[in-house]
């Protein structure tokens, strides 16, 4: 049977003709595992700065003739299968796919100085020369029975030369191989007609004796963090390598100058070796981007897995890759630094509210992120109105947030917080971003409950009282309580907590018949948080008793000897009002000094002696005027007969005594029949 692959290098040549001159090839499916160049005016591939692989071409290999399922379910690990079971040039439920080439890819290393063999492991997928590959796990590659690729690898060609036996060159066996690794990844199964069938079958079912491989050690080369921002001027960093090359690390920078210490005064070279650990900040004195690079290299094993690094513009998927033998490749990482025009935040705080001013010291805190420490603002306790603050030197790109754990509530405010705008702000480039927090102080109320009780023999008899509580910034609260009443309702009067609150009863119910004793306890409050502080009213009302009369009881004073020269006297009844009212009494006197002018004396009924005396005895029965005349003369020597410091004669003591008496009982006798005479008048 004539051998119907074209040779490889046919192809691609055809298909470069066909694109130069704008045909499309439609008589066979896409040969999706040829590297295929992008089409005119599509942009070129790009290396990246932690690019570590570059395919370049393909080495060894062939054309295929085989198929994959239409969609049927079907089991690699169960064998390849044999003819007996196809329907036709392939198994049941396989549909024709032909491939151009497969075959070995050819790649190399970023900088060109390591070359690499690899095989594709990605059928449906196409890739071509300048596209860029980073060393991925076999987990990353999401690719199917990866570890029986593995196997085949490690006993073929190239890592094995000359095998799989019994083929004719190198050409045939890298096609064998690949179909073979097609078989475990892509269900690929080859035409009857196709000659390396029964070499690929053979293949297929030692490995699957000799079972997977596990993934192979991955070499470790990172920097981090992979990107960090500061304000031009100050340091980026530091980016730390993180290495288990067997080599030294080479480092680059690009944008900024390298250094191990963030002051700069240990400046590191361009390509500078460096181990495990070291690491490196980043300077520039003007905004821009800045990119550090570290390159090493690493011996690997057959069985390593690239996948597509994306740098290529209008690319968006490439060709999975495995290297097929052991080899030294290189390992490459990045980071990357922007150095901005610093930017700010401006906070304003606004204290408002019917309490403003009572709340205590607060706190307001500036978070940004990242790599920037938080700035507290402090609140004095007692502020009003608005306070701004500017907080300067912000990376642009920072996100910002603020908050306020500490408002200033206390017992008695509380305080409400409002952040606009709320949530993160982005601090610009060179600019301010501006954020508001109002807090919003209103007082904290509480209670004051007065409870008044009415006691005493006399309770009920009480007039009306009032109870009156005062408690500052307030109106006062009257509590009334009527007369008579002796059960009075506690009242609660509600203020802000610390208020000052006094009790006191100006109007206390005492009358003419009843007195009020009140005891207020305490008469001053401060208004607490929580339950209402209590005073006690206490009124306890007695009878007042009945007033009594006045007891009158005359007095007689002793009559005195008169001086050799007496006082003329006179009685003269008058009923024209006196200067002076007294009770009945009887006045004398004994003095033997000179008598001032003459006075005036109204009483009731009044009988006067006439005496040698100065001063008067005046007696009161009734009401009847008695005017007293007293004229005074000139003492003169006792005789030697008068009684001693007397200036009355021995001889007058008995007469005068005698006299007083007379008058008292004429009195006696003149008063209850002046009383019979009115009686018989009315």
């Amino acid at each position: 049977m004539p051998n119907r692959v074209a040779p490889p290098r046919l192809v691609l040549l055809l298909c470069a003709l066909l694109a130069a001159l704008g045909l499309a090839v439609s008589a066979a499916p896409a040969a999706t595992a040829v590297p295929v160049p992008p089409g005119a005016g599509d942009p070129g591939p790009v290396a990246g700065d932690t690019t570590e692989l570059v395919m370049t071409g393909f080495g060894h290999g062939r054309g295929l003739i085989g198929g994959v399922p239409d969609g049927t379910p079907f089991d690699p690990l169960a064998g390849y299968p044999r003819t007996s079971t196809f329907s036709g040039p392939l198994p049941r439920g396989f549909i024709e796919r032909n491939e151009d080439f497969a075959g070995t890819i050819t790649a190399a290393s970023a900088d060109g100085s390591l070359t690499s063999v690899l095989y594709c492991i990605d059928l449906a997928t196409t890739t071509y020369p300048g596209i860029g590959y980073r060393i991925g796990s076999w987990d990353q590659a999401t690719v199917p029975n990866v570890g029986y690729v593995a196997r085949t690898l490690t006993t073929t060609y190239p890592a094995v030369p000359g095998q799989p036996a019994g083929l004719s060159g190198d050409d045939e066996r890298a096609a064998a191989v690949q179909a073979a690794i097609w078989f475990f990844t892509d269900d690929y199964v080859l035409d009857r007609a196709d000659p390396l069938r029964g070499a690929v079958a053979d293949l297929v079912a030692a490995v699957l004796e000799a079972g997977r491989l596990d993934p192979p050690p991955l070499p470790e080369l990172s920097l981090d963090p992979t990107f960090a921002s500061t304000p031009a001027g100050d340091a980026a960093g530091p980016f730390t390598v993180h290495s288990d090359l067997d080599e030294t690390v080479t480092v680059r920078s690009a944008g900024a100058t390298m250094s191990t210490d963030a002051d700069g005064d240990r400046p590191l070279a361009q390509d500078a070796q460096v181990g495990d650990g070291q690491q490196i900040y980043l300077r520039s004195t003007g905004a821009g981007s800045a990119r550090l690079r570290a390159t090493g290299v690493q011996t690997v094993r057959t069985g390593i897995v690239y996948l597509y690094d994306g740098n290529t513009p209008g690319v968006g998927t490439a060709q999975k890759l495995i290297l097929a033998t052991t080899a030294r490749v290189q390992v490459r990482a990045a980071s990357d630094a922007q150095f901005l025009d610093p930017g700010s935040v401006q906070v304003s705080i606004v204290i408002t509210g019917d309490a403003a001013g009572r709340q205590g010291a607060a706190t307001v805190v500036l978070s940004c992120r990242p790599g920037q420490d938080d700035v507290r603002i402090d609140v004095p306790p007692g502020a009003t109105g608005t306070s701004t603050r500017i907080v300067r030197g912000i990376p642009p790109g920072s996100f910002c947030t603020v908050s306020e754990p500490d408002t200033g509530a206390t017992p008695a405010v509380a305080v409400s917080v409002a952040v606009d705008p709320p949530g993160r702000l982005t601090v610009p480039d060179g600019g301010t971003v501006q954020v508001t927090v109002t807090d919003t102080v209103t007082a904290v109320m509480g209670s004051v409950q007065v409870d008044t009780a009415i006691a005493g023999p006399a309770a009920a008899e009480h007039g009306a009282a009032l109870v009156l509580v005062s408690c500052a910034g307030q109106a006062s609260v009257s509590i009334p309580i009527p007369a008579g009443e002796t059960t009075v309702e506690p009242v609660t009067v509600t203020a802000p907590v610390g208020t000052l609150c006094t009790v006191t009863e100006p109007t206390d119910g005492s009358t003419d018949t009843v007195r009020a004793s009140v005891h207020i306890d305490p008469t001053t409050v401060a208004v607490p948080p929580g339950d209402p502080a209590t005073v006690a009213v206490r009124n306890e009302y007695q009878v007042v008793p009945p007033p009594t009369t006045p007891t009158t009881t005359p007095t007689t004073t002793p009559p005195t000897t008169p001086s050799p020269t007496s006082p003329t006297s006179s009685v003269t009844p008058t009923t024209a009002p006196s200067t002076t009212t007294t009770p009945t009494t009887i006045t004398g006197s004994t003095s033997s000094s000179t008598v001032g002018p003459t006075s005036t004396a109204t009483a009731p009924t009044t009988a006067v002696s006439t005496s040698t005396a100065t001063p008067t005895t005046t007696a009161t029965a009734a009401p009847t005027t008695v005017t007293v005349t007293t004229t005074p003369t000139t003492p003169t020597t006792p005789h030697p007969h008068v009684l001693p410091d007397t200036g009355v004669p021995a001889g007058l003591v008995p007469a005068a005594a005698a006299a007083s008496l007379a008058i008292l009982i004429g009195i006696g006798l003149l008063v209850p029949g002046r009383r019979r005479r009115s009686a018989r008048h009315r």
